[in-house]
């Protein structure tokens, strides 16, 4: 809930001050596990034997353990990334993520790898065919 973290901390300063006003302390209300990059990956396997979304949008959406995980993987301690867990339990985040990430090198790939297929190379038809690339291309060469 982290709307409620951060209201907390607008109001009071703090999250744990916000507790402390309550008549409580933060260790009386903390229900999180600590999280470990065993724990996590461990989340991250069962889920993928359960055909569970690995995907950051849908785990992100999870009130689950799941979920928590994810967002735990974040922490420069453990991750630092939910790609980088997801590597680290096995698995390729490119093959389970929605969205493709394009750097300029893959385009280039793809645009030759249009060209060698024969396929029209104008914005139009790329735009038509594979919209990704159309955005990517659009944005990996703006500054060049």
């Amino acid at each position: 809930m982290q709307s409620l973290v951060s209201a907390s901390a607008y109001h009071f300063g703090s999250y744990r001050i916000a507790v402390e006003q309550r008549g409580s302390t933060t260790r009386q209300v903390a229900r999180r596990p600590r999280w470990s990059k065993t724990v996590i990956i461990k989340l991250i396997k069962e889920a993928r034997r359960a055909d569970r979304e690995l995907h950051w949008s849908a785990v992100c959406k999870r009130r689950d353990d799941l979920g928590r995980a994810a967002f735990a993987a974040l922490q420069p301690r453990l991750f630092g990334s939910w790609d980088r867990a997801l590597h680290a339990a096995g698995l390729d985040a490119d093959d389970i993520n929605q969205y493709r990430k394009w750097t300029k090198d893959t385009v280039v790939t793809e645009l030759r790898a249009r060209h060698r297929e024969s396929m029209p190379l104008n914005s139009g038809a790329i735009q038509k065919d594979d919209p990704g690339l159309h955005a990517a291309r659009g944005s990996a060469f703006r500054h060049l």
